[in-house]
């Protein structure tokens, strides 16, 4: 048993007295020494929480779990709303999609083995999950059920709820109405309630009087004095209203009387891959989830639930989950994609999702990408099995990427070409944007190694430091840094701001010019390239294909590269997942420098080069702190 009872907090060995093991034939991490031996999946002992973590780590089958009385009690809940059985049996993960919601303590093992803090983060609650999963149903189904008991378990009373979504005209009309037709169709949900109001933008029910002081001031304000009941004293206790709100609407100072939210529900905000993709758009969504909604939640306890489709990295859905800053519920249709065997393929709900269905799905879309279309495998590992980024569907894959020793040419640097591109951030480290910085040895066949790399968040002097850092110490004994400046717009600035520390400093180098500019001009102009960041980077596709962009192994495990590492991956034929593009764009400059190829043998062994180093792996010497050149201010 992976967590004895003593291992566990008392709710939750109240639940599993024997003990539990949710790890579901995962690797635990064996390491004495680290505090977590034995006690987390191998894979997210670093604390690291990722999507496709958590996809490559999924339980779909949860032998281990038992449902909590309260899940049960809401799937009965919907039948009685019925009137009759669903179409299809309730699989176990809508048991533990309810108890998640309901925060109740059976489900916390299955977060704890993934090393995530269920205690911490049960009031937000992040669901990504396959479509056709039912996720808004169950949620609409929720939304009666608080009405009918005016509480949630694990939570406590609830009266006043918001509901965002993409637009008041798609989403919330969608879930208002499909609320109405539920309820005007349940005869049993009609014998719980007083009073409603059902409009496209609120809902509005009103509980029978059900405890004795309920129905003794019913009984005295109606019966005895002949008071009406719309001015029953409680009956706003008896009340549970829900407001839908659109995106991009903001939902700031919203109140029920004096009442603020106790809760929020996030449902698919971005509707579209053109939404998740724009920035004005993510921005305005991102301002009413924390500048307007959240702020203004009932102080004395509140919980929100974020439903969402993947699109990218940087999607509401997305970032929360790898943040690490809201629970991440995540079901995708199978553990693994139909290609094999039946007996080998475990669905989320075999009876909706059988294999059949599955792999007919999953045939169509290997036949549409045989015909070059690979939009319909793409977006059935997006919406089904909830991967922004496959293997397949990859612009750069691991194969493509050539690793080699810097050692091996440190010594040789005087027959390469040495070019250095930026991506210089304009707002300092406030921003949300990375500054790069990658220098390259070009040869004379061609190939482009990366000697060095800068990629974080920096202030914008502590970016010219770098720059002349790495033009410092991989010019000296070359012929020279050709420096690619970015000079669309504002960025032109950055040129003005160099020269003056190269005069200041005296030290100097040469400012690359675009492709096919004329002599003496400095700086790239992205524009006047035609198309986007991303139709640029393809352009750079051919050098990946044909393995003429090298990367040093000495720099393989350090944040820039890992950071440039998950930047590639995420790159597909369709646009970037990533959440930062700062370092495909040191890549994609390349393509717009005007590049010199040395001549080979055009060199002289004893001549600029011929002074060896001491110490070939000169990596601690090439990530020397910048505040050691304070000289460049």
């Amino acid at each position: 048993m992976l967590y004895r009872p003593e291992d566990l907090r008392e709710a939750v060995r109240a639940i599993y007295p024997n003990g539990v093991d949710p790890s579901a034939g995962r690797p635990i991490l064996n390491n004495p020494e680290h505090p977590l031996h034995g006690k987390v999946m191998t894979a997210f002992a670093d604390g690291s929480v990722t999507v496709d973590r958590l996809l490559d780590n999924i339980d779909l089958k949860l032998d281990w779990y038992i449902p909590s009385d309260f899940a049960i009690e809401f799937m009965i809940f919907i039948r009685l709303v019925l009137g009759e059985d669903p179409e299809n049996s309730n699989p176990k993960p809508h048991y533990f999609f309810i108890d998640c919601i309901f925060q109740q303590p059976n489900v916390e093992p299955f977060f704890t083995v993934r090393n995530i803090d269920f205690v911490d983060l049960s009031d937000r609650i992040v669901i990504l999950a396959s479509r056709e999963f039912s996720k808004s149903t169950l949620v609409t189904y929720m939304f009666l059920y608080m009405a009918a008991k005016g509480r949630i378990p694990g939570f406590g009373r609830v009266n006043y709820g918001i509901y965002v979504s993409d637009s008041m005209r798609n989403g919330v009309e969608t879930t208002m109405t499909t609320i109405r037709k539920v309820y005007l169709e349940s005869t049993y949900l009609r014998s719980l309630f007083e009073d409603v109001r059902l409009i496209q933008t609120e809902v509005n029910f009103v509980r029978k009087p059900g405890t004795p002081k309920d129905i003794k001031a019913y009984h005295e304000h109606v019966i005895i004095n002949g008071g009406k009941k719309e001015e029953v004293p409680g009956r706003m206790k008896r009340t549970f209203t829900l407001v839908g709100i659109g995106a991009s609407t903001g939902g700031r100072g919203s109140r029920d009387g004096l009442a603020r939210p106790d809760f929020t529900v996030f449902d698919d905000m971005l509707p579209s891959e053109k939404d998740a993709s724009s920035k004005t758009i993510l921005d305005a969504v991102e301002s009413t989830i924390e500048a307007d909604i959240l702020p203004g939640m009932n102080n004395n306890g509140n919980f929100s639930i974020m439903i969402g489709t993947p699109y990218s990295k940087n999607d509401p859905v997305y970032r929360r989950i790898e943040q690490g800053t809201w629970l991440p519920v995540v079901f995708p249709r199978g553990e693994a994609l139909p290609s094999g065997k039946e007996e080998d393929f475990v669905s989320v709900w075999p009876d909706r999702h059988s294999f059949r269905n599955c792999q007919r799905d999953y045939k169509k879309a290997v036949r549409a990408k045989e015909a070059d279309d690979s939009s319909i495998m793409r977006r059935l590992l997006q919406e089904h099995y909830l991967r922004i980024s496959s293997d397949e569907d990859r612009m750069i894959s691991d194969g493509m990427i050539q690793w080699y020793h810097r050692a091996d040419i440190m010594n040789r640097l005087y027959e390469y070409n040495i070019y250095s591109t930026t991506d210089f951030t304009t707002t300092g480290s406030q921003g949300s944007d990375f500054s790069g910085n990658a220098t390259w040895a070009v040869s004379s066949n061609s190939d482009y190694f990366l000697l060095d790399l800068s990629l974080s968040k920096k202030e914008i002097l502590d970016q010219y430091k770098e720059l002349f850092r790495q033009v410092n110490y991989w010019g000296r004994e070359s012929r020279g840094v050709s420096v690619g400046v970015e000079t669309d717009g504002q960025q032109k600035a950055h040129i003005f701001a160099l020269k003056e520390m190269m005069i200041k400093n005296n030290e100097y180098f040469t400012f690359a010019k675009q492709k096919g500019a004329k002599p003496g001009s400095e700086g790239i102009l992205s524009r006047l390239e035609g198309g986007n960041k991303h139709w640029r980077f393809r352009m750079m596709l051919p050098l990946w294909q044909n393995k003429k962009i090298w990367l040093p192994i000495e720099l393989k495990d350090t944040p820039d590269m890992v950071e440039l590492l998950e930047e590639l991956k995420y790159v597909t034929y369709e646009g970037f997942g990533s959440k930062h593009d700062d370092g495909i764009d040191l890549i994609s400059q390349l393509g717009l420098m005007d590049i010199i190829y040395p001549m080979p043998g055009m060199h002289d062994s004893g001549g600029l080069g011929g002074q060896k180093r001491k110490d070939a792996n000169m990596w601690s010497a090439a990530t020397e702190d910048v505040s050691a050149f304070d000289s460049y201010t």
